[in-house]
């Protein structure tokens, strides 16, 4: 009985990936780092035409919406509203 082995090149080319059978991707270090992604950062993919795709990390929500509403509460005390309920 004999079996096919398909061999891949063994020559590794800098900054380049190869598609696995379960079609993961290793990403370089690099191309990591100068992007500022980190291990257990969410990103999303989506196809950007043939042969692209782009990786992108969502916005915090609250990191954008911080701060936004400076001056809807004026006048207001937490420590009063906290008192109320005593």
């Amino acid at each position: 009985m004999s079996s096919v082995v398909k061999v891949l090149p063994s020559r590794r080319v800098r900054g380049a990936s190869r598609v696995s059978s379960k079609n993961q991707v290793t990403l370089p270090v690099e191309v990591l780092r100068a992007s500022g992604i980190e291990v257990g950062d969410l990103l999303f993919a989506r196809a950007a035409g043939p042969g692209a795709i782009v990786l992108e990390r969502p916005e915090a929500t609250l990191g954008t919406i911080a701060g936004s509403m400076s001056g809807i509460y004026q006048g207001f005390s937490i420590d009063e509203l906290r008192n109320e309920w005593n």
